[in-house]
């Protein structure tokens, strides 16, 4: 391996360039081909070893469930509908104490 690298390092790096490039890059008539080619459909790897049965309960499984009459929820949270969609609420975080100030530093070395 050692032999290897003191014949690279000495040829220069202009050998490496041509070593390590590839051909198709260098062949117009490989290009063409590979855009003309078709690539291999996307599956999604949750599916790809389920059972047709076992696919079509997990997509049902993942639908929206439809209602077909809308549900008053009014009676089971105890406030009425129109408290809930005009109600504004200010949620308030006091701030720490002044003596809590130094308490990250101790919390990063456990």
């Amino acid at each position: 391996m050692a032999s290897l690298l003191r014949t690279i390092s000495r040829q220069g790096p202009s050998l490496w360039i041509r070593q390590i490039s590839s051909t198709s890059v260098n062949r117009s008539d490989d290009i063409s081909k590979a855009l003309k080619q078709k690539e291999a459909p996307i599956v999604d790897a949750k599916f790809t070893l389920l059972k047709p049965e076992e696919q079509a309960q997990k997509t049902k499984l993942a639908g929206v469930i439809e209602v077909p009459e809308k549900v008053d929820v009014s009676p089971i949270t105890g406030v009425p509908e129109e408290h809930v969609k005009t109600r504004r609420v200010r949620i308030y975080v006091p701030p720490k104490n002044a003596m809590q100030s130094g308490t990250i530093t101790s919390k990063l070395g456990n």
